[in-house]
């Protein structure tokens, strides 16, 4: 069995894995109206989301949220063994940059190339 998408035997016809977030959560800085917030959205998947290009997250619903820009900063750590990936605003580059999105209150995080 040939590995796929970070699965042993992942290229077996019959093995289904179905892509999940083992860990997910977000929290803020601060729950004051109408001051800089810094948000942090911690996941972890159950396949390696740089094997098979244009992936991306969307990280939504964040109601009310307020920015100038339709870039914004992305910081990226990992704490486990494994690829950590990089994200882009788009799925041709700019790393370190996600996607705001005002009309539906989301960032759209990129796999970069």
């Amino acid at each position: 069995g040939t590995e796929v998408l970070g699965i042993t035997n992942g290229a077996d016809p019959l093995l289904v894995i179905v892509p999940v977030f083992k860990t997910k959560s977000i929290v803020q800085s601060t729950l004051h109206g109408g001051v800089q917030n810094l948000i942090t959205v911690t996941v972890m998947t159950n396949v390696d989301l740089t094997e098979s290009g244009n992936n991306h997250i969307l990280v939504c619903c964040l109601s009310n949220a307020v920015l100038n820009s339709t870039t914004v900063a992305v910081a990226v750590t990992g704490e486990e063994s494994g690829t950590v990936p990089e994200f882009c605003s788009d799925a041709s580059g700019n790393p370190g940059h996600g996607t705001w999105d005002a009309s539906l209150f989301s960032v759209k995080l990129y796999v970069c190339p």
